[in-house]
């Protein structure tokens, strides 16, 4: 990931933000990169786990900025894509990057405040990391969070976002594009497993979810569901209005639970 792009942004101030280049050797040799920036006197980290296959729109040098706004450091890496052969990673090959991801920035900042920070279908990389890591984990945030596949298809009616690689070969283009699919048709498995119920109740540390009122993909009934089912006292849930799953986090709204959220678990300058 080229730094010059942050850089040449808008809200980067020289005196106050550092980028850094980084780089995952993964356990089969795939290198990802990344890009941290660190806000002055910071010690609350964002290790944000979003873009391709999940969502590909996203411009991540509004991303950062809005972390930097909020005196965040951050730090984010470019899933692995297609490769060689047109075929897109595996569910698995993604959970176990997103895990060595985490390992790496552990150990690198271990004096550091980390929050793992899903969106969609990311989630279910962040519970993961949550409930395996509960000892490293200070805090999960999610956007648009899913609950399981299960119960995003019964109220969608269809898999969006979904690389079509992960889908039988049976189910038509038009579906994983987004049309209706048919009920009668079986759950892969790998599908059938993501369960964030499963994953975040296992979580005791903090979390917050935030759901755009207008979002397209993730209805908020399931951030809602996901809410209801988390134990304890240290969970929160901010629905925010006229937001939609393109610009969550781009909203007054969500930043001052973000804010919110920080000064209340995180640690102080």
């Amino acid at each position: 990931m080229h730094i010059e792009q942050y850089q040449t942004a808008d809200w980067y101030r020289p005196g106050k933000h550092q980028l850094e280049s980084l780089s995952v050797i993964h356990s089969d040799g795939f290198i990802s990169k990344g890009v941290r920036l660190s806000v002055a006197d910071s010690k609350n980290t964002v290790i944000y786990y979003g873009g391709s296959p999940f969502r590909d729109g996203e411009n991540e040098v509004d991303i950062l900025g809005q972390f930097a706004f909020l005196g965040l450091n951050v730090i984010t890496f470019k899933n692995r894509g297609i490769d060689s052969h047109g075929t897109w990673p595996s569910i698995e090959q993604l959970k176990q990057d997103a895990e060595e991801v985490f390992e790496y920035s552990r150990k690198k900042y271990k004096n550091e405040f980390l929050i793992v920070h899903g969106t969609a279908m990311s989630s279910f990389l962040v519970a993961d990391i949550a409930k395996e890591q509960q000892l490293n984990v200070n805090a999960v945030v999610i956007e648009g969070a899913v609950t399981t596949v299960q119960e995003l298809v019964a109220v969608k009616n269809r898999f969006p976002w979904l690389p079509k690689d992960w889908l039988p070969s049976s189910w038509a283009a038009e579906s994983w594009l987004g049309d209706a699919v048919k009920p009668t048709v079986k759950m892969p498995k790998a599908l059938h497993g993501l369960d964030n119920y499963q994953l975040l109740t296992a979580f005791d540390g903090p979390v917050l979810l935030l759901a755009a009122e207008d979002d397209d993909l993730v209805p908020v009934e399931l951030p809602q569901n996901l809410y209801d089912a988390l134990p304890g006292i240290k969970k929160s849930l901010t629905v925010v209005p006229n937001a939609d799953e393109n610009d969550l986090l781009l909203h007054d709204d969500s930043l001052a639970a973000y804010t919110m959220f920080v000064r209340k678990y995180g640690w102080d300058d």
